[in-house]
C-alpha cells in the first residue's frame, strides 16, 4: 500500500470484500457506499485500493473566482468522491454511509471561496477580521463545517485525510464528526485551496453514542494512519462509546465536544 503525499495543510477543526462488486468507477457520478469487514485483511485491501485510492483524486472542475466572489461550481464527481471517502473511513468503524444534502452543498461552496479569497480559514469570518466576498451566504456554512486549506491544490481524498489526521487538534473534532453515528447527511464545496465539509452539527446530538475508534479495531491500513507533516506534530488517537456520552475519549484524556 502506498501513501498519498501530504503536503502543507491547515484545518480547524457495495459491497466491499474478497468477489466484491462496486456500484460505480471514479469516472461516474455515484456515490460508493462502503461495506468492510475488518476482521478480514483481503476485504480491508480491497476497500482500500477499489475505493479510498480509486476516488482519492477526481477532477475538481471549479467555476469560481475570487476575485468576483463568484462561488461558482464544482463537479458532482467530486463532491460524490468526497463523499465515498468519508463513508470508507466510517465503514471502517461499521457506521453507516452518509449522503449529500444538496443545499448545503451550495453553501459549503460560498464558503469555500470565501475562505480562498481572504487566505485563511475561520469558523467565524467576521470576528476574524475577512475583508472580502463577506455575505450572509458565505459564512452561513463556516460554524457547523470542518475546514480545511493547503497552499497547493488538493484533492477529495487529501481533504478528508486532512481531517482524519487532526493533526495538533487535541479534541479531534474533525474526526469526530466524520465519524459520529448522527452523520447522514453533508454538504460539500471546494475550490483550488480551500475545503468546506458541512455537518451543521454545532455539537454533538444528546444521546447515545456507537462505539468508534481511530484507528479502528481489526485489519487497518497502515496508511490511514495519522501522519506528520512537520517533526514537532503532535498524533491523536481517540475512542468514543455509549458510555461517554456527548464526550470524546482522545490519548486517554475526556474532552468535552460541546
Amino acid at each position: 500500500m502506498r501513501r498519498p503525499p501530504p503536503g502543507l495543510t491547515i484545518f480547524l477543526a457495495v459491497g466491499v470484500g474478497v468477489g466484491m462488486t462496486m456500484s460505480a468507477p471514479a469516472a461516474q457520478a455515484e456515490v460508493v457506499n462502503v461495506t468492510i469487514d475488518t476482521s478480514d485483511m483481503e476485504s480491508v485491501r480491497a476497500a482500500y485500493n477499489d475505493v479510498y485510492l480509486a476516488y482519492y483524486d477526481v477532477p475538481l472542475d471549479w467555476t469560481g473566482n475570487t476575485a468576483t466572489c463568484d462561488p461558482g461550481t464544482i463537479s458532482q464527481d467530486f463532491i460524490d468522491a468526497e463523499i465515498t471517502e468519508i463513508n470508507y473511513f466510517r465503514a471502517l468503524n461499521g457506521l453507516a454511509p452518509t449522503a449529500e444534502n444538496k443545499e448545503w452543498s451550495i453553501s459549503a461552496q460560498a464558503n469555500a471561496m470565501l475562505n480562498a479569497a481572504n487566505g485563511t480559514i475561520s469558523h467565524t469570518p467576521v470576528a476574524s477580521g475577512y475583508t472580502v466576498c463577506v455575505t450572509e451566504e458565505t459564512v452561513a456554512a463556516a460554524r457547523p463545517s470542518n475546514l480545511g486549506m493547503r497552499s497547493a491544490p488538493f484533492s477529495d481524498g487529501q481533504a478528508i485525510r486532512i481531517y482524519m489526521s487532526d493533526r495538533n487538534d487535541v479534541s479531534v473534532g474533525h474526526r469526530a464528526w466524520i465519524l459520529s453515528p448522527f452523520l447522514d447527511e453533508v454538504g460539500v464545496g471546494h475550490t483550488n485551496t480551500t475545503d468546506t465539509l458541512f455537518h451543521n452539527f454545532g455539537s454533538l446530538p444528546t444521546g447515545e453514542i456507537s462505539e468508534a475508534s481511530w484507528p479502528s479495531k481489526g485489519y487497518f491500513p497502515y496508511e490511514n494512519l495519522p501522519y506528520k507533516v512537520n517533526a514537532d506534530d503532535t498524533l491523536y488517537w481517540s475512542y468514543h462509546s455509549p458510555d461517554l456520552t456527548g464526550r470524546l475519549i482522545h490519548n486517554g484524556w475526556r474532552v468535552s465536544l460541546t
